[in-house]
């Protein structure tokens, strides 16, 4: 067991990154964190971490970083659909082989390492298990892949005690993207006054996984020798297609809304033509998203934190099922804190209303 050890916890600003600091801390571990210079530690230093500002490009000061640390948790890496891929590139492969490579010299005991399940791209299976088929679509899952190939290359020819995480889609409290845009989208509509939303029924499955519980998976993989230079899927138990998601989400805003049903054909291709629609047109909601939005921050005197708005590089994954197996992980003794869906949608709704995040 490693409680009472040191753990090294990088990409510690952002949004998983304060979740894990915040349970390894709760539970008796001494915590490092540590993320870029220019972002905020200030959550990690309350929970009582040790704080560290480096940027993981520099090679120079990281074995100072690495110093006295028994495990090390790569949580640092950029999630984006539409930035450009040697910014991807730099954020999610280059990062993870300096981090192994420094804590392959610092000889530390455990490398818990945050893939994604993007590397499937488009699962060939219903539910996808940690051997299926990988394809890989965009350049964020693209640099996802190969992060994760680095890290299984220094477990499998260095000896570095590496485990990965493939995490389906993340939500939760401090989510800000992800889910968090489309949320804000439709709490913009309710405080708009909008009349009566149509909300399709039906539709492909999404797999999620509220950020409470992926933090809890590192932990149990951080202590868990039969985990090392093995690959785990983590999701919560109820995959749910986009139309019910909404219904939730609608639901626990509040908003009224009239069903209309869901044709798999007539939705391919309107999710194909989604995929090939120019910019212009998308851009132009956004801008108005925005505006509105700001209006209301000020109004109501929110906190500035989401931005509502439709990213063209999710419509991929609304053009078929997403859901993944995770019998391995659940083998070990994990089980999700947040096994449905609706009730975690509730729980985070309910946060970003009461920390005013949202109206």
């Amino acid at each position: 067991m490693l409680m009472g050890n040191r753990i090294l916890v990088n990409g510690a600003a952002g949004f998983l990154g304060t979740t894990v600091v915040e349970l390894l801390c709760k539970s008796g571990y001494k915590v490092r964190a540590t993320d870029r210079p220019g972002t905020s530690l200030d959550h990690a230093r309350d929970c009582g971490a040790e704080t560290v500002f480096h940027d993981l490009l520099e090679t120079k000061g990281l074995d100072e970083i690495h110093g006295g640390v028994d495990a090390v948790v790569n949580v640092a890496g950029y999630f984006s659909l539409s930035a450009d891929y040697d910014t991807l590139f730099d954020a999610n492969v280059r990062c993870t082989e300096n981090m192994c490579e420094a804590s392959l010299k610092a000889g530390v005991g455990r490398f818990v390492h945050i893939s994604s399940i993007g590397v499937y791209g488009l699962p060939v299976n219903y539910r996808a298990a940690e051997h299926s088929m990988k394809r890989p679509r965009n350049d964020y899952e693209i640099t996802k892949k190969l992060g994760e190939d680095v890290a299984l290359h220094y477990f499998r020819e260095k000896g570095l005690p590496v485990t990965v995480l493939r995490p389906a889609l993340i939500y939760g409290p401090r989510g800000r993207y992800g889910q968090a845009p489309m949320i804000a989208a439709l709490a913009l509509l309710k405080h708009l006054e909008f009349k009566r939303l149509y909300l399709y029924e039906g539709g492909p499955q999404m797999h999620h996984v509220h950020v409470q519980d992926v933090a809890r998976a590192v932990e149990l993989l951080l202590n868990k020798d039969e985990a090392v230079g093995e690959v785990f899927n983590c999701g919560d138990d109820t995959p749910v297609d986009w139309g019910l998601w909404l219904q939730w989400v609608a639901q626990h805003l509040g908003i009224t809304y009239k069903m209309i049903p869901w044709y798999d054909g007539l939705a391919k291709l309107i999710f194909g033509a989604l995929v090939r629609i120019p910019r212009r047109p998308v851009d132009i909601f956004n801008e108005w998203c925005g505006n509105k939005w700001e209006k209301a921050v000020k109004e109501l005197l929110l906190q500035p934190m989401l931005v509502p708005g439709i990213d063209p590089g999710f419509f991929p994954y609304l053009a078929g099922h997403h859901v993944y197996d995770t019998r391995k992980i659940k083998a070990l003794g994990f089980e999700p804190a947040f096994p449905y869906t609706r009730y975690g949608l509730k729980n985070v709704i309910s946060w970003y209303k009461d920390n005013h995040w949202i109206p």
